[in-house]
């Protein structure tokens, strides 16, 4: 097997399955070279298509402050940070370089809105508790056929993750 594609294809079932434990729907998970560079000049290896992604200005209005608001921007960081942590227990060490984009959206959302003495607590709190998430057996056992699935497939619709979770699983996450 190829160790680079492997490492992207954890990170990306990372994602998934972040996706599905928080209920935020997507289209389809990725593990293809985007042809085109992002907002920071980055070529993605792969990728998780949401349904429904806020613009800059909607995160705008919302305020990790706001006790009311603070659902979306946990969901949306563990979703981020679940690629990198599902990369890391998979290869035995983080691999910064491959989140840096992942990184520089969260650090752009919510990090930015918090106050500078939470910031730090919050960091290493969302990234323990992400660790503790996806390391849990029942978790990790459905990252790792959606990982699978992407190396064999490269692509994946929502509806085929559900499929290779139900078909794989004992305790399928869906």
């Amino acid at each position: 097997m190829n160790k680079t594609l492997d490492c992207i294809a954890f990170q990306e079932a990372g994602h998934t399955v972040a996706h599905i434990l928080t209920g935020i729907s997507f289209k389809y998970v990725t593990i293809k070279e985007d042809k085109e560079k992002d907002e920071q000049g980055q070529r993605s290896l792969g990728h998780i298509e949401n349904e429904n992604q806020m613009t800059p200005e909607e995160w705008e209005k919302h305020s990790i402050m706001d006790p009311a608001k603070f659902n979306v921007f946990f969901k949306d960081d563990f979703n981020k940070l679940a690629g990198l942590v599902a990369e890391a227990i998979y290869h035995r060490k983080p691999n910064y370089k491959a989140a840096k984009g992942d990184f520089q959206q969260w650090v752009g959302t919510s990090l930015n809105q918090l106050p500078e003495n939470l910031n730090s607590k919050y960091i290493y709190f969302m990234l323990e508790y992400t660790f503790q998430v996806l390391q849990n057996k029942t978790t990790w056992s459905n990252i790792t056929p959606i990982a699978s699935a992407l190396v064999d497939e490269e692509t994946l619709s929502y509806k085929r993750v559900c499929e290779v979770i139900k078909q794989n699983q004992i305790n399928p996450i869906i």
